[in-house]
């Protein structure tokens, strides 16, 4: 009997352990178990739970912001605004229901859920799809337009995810979409590579081609400014990377001029030819210091006034208005990384600017090569004269400062064409450029404050070449009345606020022709002023700066 009730105790042991297996397995997957064994509260269930949440707050937000300006949204939209606004709505009860579906499984999950699995693949598509479809069909940028754009792309996350939320694995697709999966990954990757590669390398290496569109003002500055200590045509750049020599401050009873200004200012001629040489040769006994850059504008005159010329305590500051791309104000970037605007404005995008550069550059070297084969083709390195050289070794390795008849073509007749089309677009046609011109210029007269800040207006070539104008006529006939407009609607806001201004283009079209009938105050196919052209602005600079001079004098 002891036997056996030792036996049937063993086997009522063993049953019992039998028995309880089975139920114990059932009762561990309903009691909860170890947060650190329990993979809805991990941390990938964790970061959905914040992506959803905080995407369904972004769509809240967005139909927010659209509401307050639905007027306007359905004025520039028409019909589409509701669609709009519906597609909106689905991406919101996407979101509630993705982050609902989430809270649930980490809160109160049940037995037959799945482990929760972070989307990699659907969320970097529909990123590269975003990406691709804002930079399309969204431009120019405009952050209620990207906030949108986002909220929408959320609801498609959030759909794909909760659509696929039931399954235990990962569909990896098969066959053909397999091999498309793998193409997209890795084209889709290695495009935001190079685009990640090449604006690091514009930060190491700040190289005009790198070049973003609303960079800041000064970082654009330091990206055009020439190398110190460079030589162009046989004249060292100064310590500052300005076609001059040394940024030196006032002396007392030696006047100072300080110039400002893009391209025309940093000059592609010869440094004793430049329009400041020329006018301080005019002025015996005054400083004319020239502090130009080339592709800037406005915003970066502001910053150079700023930081830059009035320290040096200057007795007049010229400013150099071309009345082509500086009448259009290009947005600047107000702080080092935005990052939204950076990656999503059209003219940010690297990549695609550094292939339209050099294809732009090919193009015109295979139309100069084919236009002007029997010339020699390029102009060739105009920019530079292998060491410092005196004026007469200047005159014989660059004989256009001499005679503008020898110049070779810089540009070829297309590529001169392309350049006033972008002069017309930008400021001939429309008064919205004039109005953002006019507040940056009111910005700059505050900036300046009690010192004297005078203008020039340098003319585009079209002003004074009428076969050009003819062209551009032709090719833009709502222009035909506006070939003066830029001066006189610019000159009229300076005379209304008692601003000098000195109107460069009357003294050039009185310059007399040569014998083959062209004035020659410009570079060959060419929107910069030559040598000749040069003379003239500087002899007209010095007889305009006489008079503001003898004020200074006065006080």
């Amino acid at each position: 009997m002891q036997e056996e009730t030792a036996d049937s105790r063993d086997a009522d042991e063993n049953g019992s352990d039998a028995t309880r297996g089975p139920s114990s397995a059932a009762a561990r997957d309903v009691l909860p178990r170890e947060p650190s064994r329990l993979p809805h509260r991990g941390p990938i269930a964790i970061a959905l739970a914040i992506l959803f949440l905080a995407g369904t707050a972004h769509v809240v937000a967005a139909l927010i912001l659209l509401s307050r300006s639905s007027a306007g949204w359905r004025l520039e939209l028409g019909a589409a605004f509701y669609p709009l606004v519906a597609i909106l709505v689905a991406s919101l009860g996407a979101g509630v229901a993705a982050s609902a579906l989430t809270l649930r499984r980490i809160f109160a999950p049940k037995p037959d859920d799945a482990p929760m699995r972070l989307p990699v693949r659907l969320l970097f598509y529909v990123f590269l799809a975003h990406f691709i479809v804002f930079h399309a069909a969204c431009q120019p940028y405009h952050r209620l337009v990207f906030d949108l754009s986002v909220a929408i792309a959320f609801g498609v996350v959030a759909v794909g995810w909760t659509l696929g939320a039931r399954t235990s694995k990962a569909r990896t697709p098969m066959g053909v979409l397999r091999f498309a999966d793998t193409i997209l990954m890795n084209a889709g990757v290695a495009l935001l590579g190079l685009e990640l590669a090449l604006r690091l390398l514009g930060i190491v290496m700040p190289m005009p081609l790198l070049a973003q569109g609303t960079e800041r003002a000064e970082d654009r500055i330091d990206r055009y400014r020439y190398a110190p200590g460079s030589l162009r045509y046989g004249f060292p750049v100064n310590e500052r990377g300005y076609y001059d020599e040394p940024l030196t401050p006032k002396v007392e009873g030696e006047p100072l001029v300080v110039s400002i200004g893009d391209s025309f200012a940093a000059g592609v001629v010869p440094h004793a030819f430049h329009f400041t040489t020329v006018a301080e040769r005019e002025l015996p006994g005054v400083r004319i210091h020239n502090v130009g850059v080339p592709a800037i504008g406005v915003p970066e005159y502001a910053y150079l006034l700023r930081y830059e010329v009035l320290p040096l305590d200057p007795d007049v500051v010229v400013v150099n208005l071309f009345v082509g791309n500086d009448i259009r104000q290009k947005e600047r970037a107000t702080k080092r990384f935005d990052l939204r605007r950076s990656w999503y404005g059209r003219e940010n995008l690297v990549t695609l600017l550094v292939a339209k550069r050099i294809t732009a550059v090919a193009r015109e070297r295979v139309r100069l090569y084919g236009e002007s084969a029997s010339e020699g083709g390029l102009q060739g390195e105009r920019d530079h004269a292998g060491s410092t050289a005196t004026r007469e070794e200047i005159e014989r390795a660059f004989p256009w400062v001499v005679d503008p008849s020898l110049e070779k073509p810089f540009l070829s007749d297309a590529g001169l064409l392309e350049v006033e089309r972008r002069v017309v677009e930008e400021g001939w046609v429309g008064e919205e450029p004039y109005r953002a011109l006019f507040a940056a210029l009111d910005e700059m007269i505050a900036i300046a404050g009690d010192t004297p800040l005078v203008f020039t207006l340098l003319p585009d070539r079209c002003q004074l070449d009428d076969e050009l104008w003819r062209r551009v006529v032709k090719r833009w006939p709502e222009v035909r009345d506006r070939r003066d407009r830029p001066q006189r609607a610019i000159r009229e806001w300076f005379r209304e606020r008692g601003v000098p201004v000195l109107d460069l283009l009357p003294y050039l079209r009185r310059v007399p022709a040569l014998d083959d009938g062209s004035r020659h105050v410009y570079h060959r196919n060419d929107t910069h002023f030559n040598a000749r052209g040069n003379r003239i602005v500087g002899e007209a600079l010095a007889r305009f700066l006489v008079p503001r001079l003898a004020e200074v004098r006065a006080r």
